[in-house]
């Protein structure tokens, strides 16, 4: 039986290169230890249903990496560069991915509410059906993005980002303007009508004094 408390933190790369099963079983192991996997060289490999919640990632290359509905929550993943793998249903809940580089990435399906995207660059990824809810987009690049199925985005997030008029968005979202000022217009106009402030208009009509509606009988 493997002695998982004698590894040292430095080794986790070499415990995941035997394997996720092996992997997995490690952090099953050891709940308390995040993974420290900083500038890992993880390029091309088949990590499906890997359990990288908490792990170090940052600046860590996964580019073509496999990783189906790989566990990333709360990992930190910024300056990671992500080009090209497949993260279809993959968790990234809280996830800090701030300029991380996804371009190309497979991302459909997968799950980045509250992921901190800020800075990252998502020109051409794949969004579809991924959910969005409350992940921050602060000058995220999403030229060319796909992102017309995306769920629990908002007009307030692409507000912010770089590019989302040249992102592929739902219909409703078609027709963000370039201009910064013009978008702000437009989210102010995308707010429900009940949180706007409305100016009561009186009308000649509503002025003028109104008749009985029942007039006095004669007795």
């Amino acid at each position: 039986m493997t002695d998982w408390s004698a590894m040292d933190t430095q080794n986790h790369h070499a415990i995941l290169k035997m394997g996720v099963s092996i992997w997995n079983q490690w952090r099953a192991s050891e709940p308390l230890t995040a993974p420290n996997l900083r500038d890992a060289d993880l390029t091309g490999l088949e990590l499906e249903n890997v359990n990288f919640a908490r792990a170090d990632l940052r600046g860590a290359d996964l580019t073509n990496a496999y990783l189906y509905d790989a566990d990333f929550q709360q990992a930190d993943l910024r300056g990671a560069i992500l080009s090209r793998s497949m993260l279809v249903g993959a968790n990234l809940c809280k996830a800090n991915l701030s300029e991380a580089i996804l371009e190309h990435a497979y991302l459909n399906q997968s799950d980045l509410s509250n992921a901190n995207l800020t800075g990252a660059c998502l020109q051409e990824a794949d969004l579809q059906a991924a959910l969005l809810m409350e992940a921050t987009l602060v000058n995220a690049r999403l030229a060319s993005a796909e992102m017309s199925e995306s769920e629990g985005l908002t007009m307030l997030q692409l507000q912010v980002a770089k590019d989302s008029h040249l992102a592929f968005l739902r219909k409703d979202m078609t027709c963000l303007p370039a201009c910064e000022s013009d978008l702000r217009r437009a989210v102010q106009a995308s707010k429900p009508i009940r949180n706007r402030r409305k100016t009561p208009v009186r009308s000649p009509e509503v002025m003028a004094p109104r008749e009985p509606i029942f007039k006095s009988i004669a007795v």
